[in-house]
This record gives C-alpha cells, structure tokens and sequence, in this order.
C-alpha cells in the first residue's frame, strides 16, 4: 500500500497509533499497579518523592533542545519529496549533534551532583528518604541522556510513518518495566533500584531498536563530497528549528508539567500523594490520546507536501472531536464519582479533594484539544505563533500557581490552568486555526 495515497497515509497512521496505544499504555497500566503498590510500600513522603522526581522527565524532555522534533520535521518532508537523500542527512546531522549535547548534560549533571543540597531541594525531612534522593536522581538523568540519543532514530521512524517499528520495542521494555516494578517492590527495593528498573528496561529495548534498523536500513556507502557539501548547512538549520521546539516544549512544562514539582516545594512531599492520584487518571487519557494521534504530526506534514488538503481537514476535524468526546467523557465520569474510584484504587492513605478531581478533569478536556491543534501547527510549521501565546501564559500560570497554592491550596493548581488557557490561549489559537485551514489550498512547507 502507497503510504502517500490517502487509504496507504491513514493505514500507517493507524498502526503507529495503535501499536502506540498497546505498547506505550503498558506506562499507563504500570502506573494503576503499582501507584497502590508504591504507596502502600514507600509512605506518603516517600512516594511523593518519587512522584516529583518521576515529574522532572517532563522537564527532562525538553533537553534535547527540540532537535528530535526538527527531525521529525525533516524527515517527513524528505519522504513527502521521495529525497532519500534529505532524510538520511537529517539523521546523521541529528544524531552526531545529540550525541554530543547528551555527553555535555551528563558531564554538567556530573559536575554539580556532589554539591547539591538534594534534601533540601525536595523539601525532604526523613532520614530513608534523603538518603536516596540523590542516588535516585542520578540514575534517572544519566539515563536519559542515553534515551535522548535513542530517541533520534524513533524520531526518524515516526518521520516515516514507521513509528509502530520503534513502538513494538517501546512495548517490549515497558513489559519488562512493569514485571521488574513489581517484583522488586515484593522484594522491598528502595527508591534507586525501582528508578533503575523503571528507565533501564525501556533503554535496552530501545537501544535493540536502534541497532536493528540502522543495521538493515542505512546506507551502506559513505557520503559523497557532494552530500557531505550539502550537511555542513544543516547542523543550523536544524537547530534553529529545534529551538523553537525547545521553547515551545518548555513553556508547556511550565503550564502543566511540573504541578508535583510546584505541591512539594510549596505545600511538602506529603501533598503530592493527593495531587497525583487526582492527576493520574486524566494524564493516562491523554497519554492514550497522544498516542492514538501523535502519528498525525507527520501525517499532516507529508499530506500537505503531497497537497493532498482534503485529507489534512477531514482529519483533523475528527481528531478534535475524538479528544474533546473521551476527554469530556472522563472528566463528567471522575468529576461525579472520581473520591469513590481513588479511594478504592489507591486506597486510604490518598484523599484529594472533589475541587482538585475537577479541576484536573476540565484541564484534561482543554489540554487533549490543543495538543491535537498543536500537531497540526507543528507540521505547518507555525511554531512561532504557538510560542507567542503560550509563553506569555507559560509564566503567568507558573506564578499563580506558586502564589495562590500558598493560600488555597492544591486545588488551586488545575484552576489556575483552566484559567490560564480559557483567557490567553483559547480565543486567539480558535481564531488563527479557522484562517490557517480556510488558506490551506494556498499553503506550502
């Protein structure tokens, strides 16, 4: 099947979100088994730790400095273009540059490590749990700095619309992930090894991955001088590009990706129990829905090389109404019987509040909206746009948060949220969306 006919785009398309959906949600199904576990077995401090050290990946994402996202770009207009030799000098460009931003994180993490209160940084107060702070953050950026690398050839995958390739591996860890969790935990493991556990078994699969469509997919001549020629350009030009990803992704961690971050400093480990077994539950519905759409993001951008315009609409009208009707459905079901759910799921040792169930339910409903609007800006390239928007609220919400958490307390977090995107984002994202589709026939990438 031609993936740039319409049947052949949304055929691939609905398998990398598929198999996304069954290998990635294995992270969603860990998560419900062992939050309980983990609970039960760390303490509410404990666990709050590890919920807030677990919540820096968010920030961690980020550190690839969007490269991994100019890629994407890249390789799905090369494939739009049938210019094999774009794509694979996209790749090697991407991935000599990661390899060395990895290396520099690792050495300035390295650097510093010795010389950080970590305790006090996390507001810790128990003996059990500052000594593992440290060893625990530690595994995790190390860790991650290997998954940037990996990272890069997933990336080029999805650019291709083969992104249930490097899901089928992604599934393999995440299984692995979850059997070691919960064995260790039997085992009475501490914070450091469950870390280990968690980001090591999804390291190696991904690793394998990499291995195994390098070796059957790359060109096995070296480039020509004439390649070589023509990557000495792209370095910048894929970094300008990444940079406005990096912006873009943090100012959207800054909106909502650090609220455990924000209840511990503020409010003490403890607090972040309640925040995020209230959180969990909408943060695997998006979770899904990412994942069922994510595929979309190149999708879109080959469809609009392709000029195929009908396709970009029709699609991605019912992208918006799919997220709006499991999103809304989750919040009504959780906002009327959400304390009930939790209690049973996570037992008594986390009681959030009904204000706080809410409140995390409508940000689910408006977050799951405008990432689906964001994967198709992301493939018009209108990134500039989306910062000018979302940074000015980005540092709005990040500081009414830290004010009226102080006096209202945890559920003043999603609020401020819902607020936030209701008043700055909203209207003017509606607005440049309806003209942006009605010019679509007019544009090009």
């Amino acid at each position: 099947m031609n993936p740039k006919t319409p049947v052949g785009r949304s055929i691939r398309t609905a398998m990398t979100g598929l198999s996304s959906v069954a290998a990635r949600g294995l992270v969603g199904i860990t998560s419900l088994i062992t939050i309980p576990l983990m609970l039960r077995h760390l303490g509410a401090e404990r666990f709050g730790l590890w919920m807030s050290i677990a919540s820096l990946q968010a920030i961690l994402s980020i550190a690839d400095f969007g490269l991994g996202n100019s890629l994407l770009n890249a390789v799905s207009v090369g494939f739009g273009k049938g210019d094999e030799g774009l794509i694979w000098r996209s790749i090697r460009t991407v991935l000599r540059m990661q390899c060395l931003l990895s290396a520099a994180i690792a050495a300035a993490f390295l650097a510093a490590y010795p010389f950080v209160d970590w305790p006090k940084l996390f507001n810790i107060s128990s003996v059990s749990a500052s000594a593992e702070v440290g060893p625990t953050l530690l595994i995790l950026v190390l860790a991650f700095c290997l998954r940037l690398i990996i990272n890069v050839i997933q990336q080029a995958q999805m650019g291709l619309q083969r992104g249930y390739l490097a899901n089928l591996w992604t599934g393999l860890g995440n299984g692995l992930s979850l059997a070691g969790i919960i064995l260790a935990l039997e085992h009475g493991a501490g914070l450091p090894t469950l870390c280990l556990i968690f980001v090591g078994c999804p390291l190696v699969t991904g690793a394998a991955n990499v291995v195994s469509w390098l070796w059957r997919m790359a060109p096995r001549s070296p480039a020509s001088g004439v390649e070589r020629g023509m990557d000495s350009g792209l370095p910048k030009q894929m970094l300008l590009v990444g940079l406005q990803f990096f912006l873009l992704q943090a100012t959207a961690a800054l909106i909502g990706g650090i609220d455990p971050l924000i209840a511990g400093h503020i409010l003490g480990p403890k607090s972040v129990a309640d925040l995020s077994v209230a959180q969990k539950p909408f943060e695997l519905v998006s979770i899904f829905l990412v994942l069922l759409s994510q595929p979309l993001w190149p999708a879109y951008r080959e469809a609009i090389v392709s000029r195929d315009v009908r396709w970009v609409r029709w699609t991605l009208l019912r992208a918006l109404t799919a997220a709006l009707l499991v999103s809304g459905i989750a919040a009504i079901i959780m906002g009327f019987a959400g304390r009930y759910l939790i209690s049973v799921w996570a037992g008594p040792n986390a009681h959030p509040s009904t204000m706080l169930i809410v409140g995390y339910g409508i940000a689910g409903v408006v977050t799951t909206l405008l990432t689906q609007a964001s994967f198709f800006l992301n493939a018009m390239g209108k990134i500039n746009f989306q910062l000018a928007i979302l940074a000015p609220a980005a540092v709005v919400a990040l500081s009414l948060k830290i004010v009226l958490t102080e006096h209202f307390g945890l559920a003043a977090i999603p609020w401020t949220t819902v607020a936030v995107w209701a008043v700055m984002t909203g209207p003017p994202l509606i607005l440049y969306m309806r003209r942006l589709i009605r010019r679509l026939p007019s544009i090009s990438v």
